[in-house]
């Protein structure tokens, strides 16, 4: 999900990259305010790119609890990420 906005040409309009840079502050923000098991879990998924089973593995719970984990917590940000697109 980040990957393509962290990615910036160099022929990148400087306005784009200003917008990107405020997305990912407020993504940043947004993650934070997860309940810090979900944190986890998202970085583990989205930043480190663990497989559920590994993330499981490392949080020794149950893959459908990493799944449902992961359900709530882009629920979430969709939900604030649509309130300022």
């Amino acid at each position: 999900v980040l990957d393509n906005i962290t990615n910036v040409s160099i022929d990148a309009n400087p306005e784009d990259v200003v917008i990107n840079s405020l997305e990912i502050k407020y993504i940043q923000e947004m993650i934070n305010k997860l309940d810090p098991l979900y944190q986890l879990t998202v970085r583990l998924k989205y930043f480190d790119n663990f497989s559920t089973k590994e993330i499981a593995e490392i949080t020794s719970v149950p893959e459908g609890t990493v799944r449902s984990r992961l359900f709530y917590a882009r629920n979430f940000l969709k939900e604030r990420l649509e309130t300022i697109l």
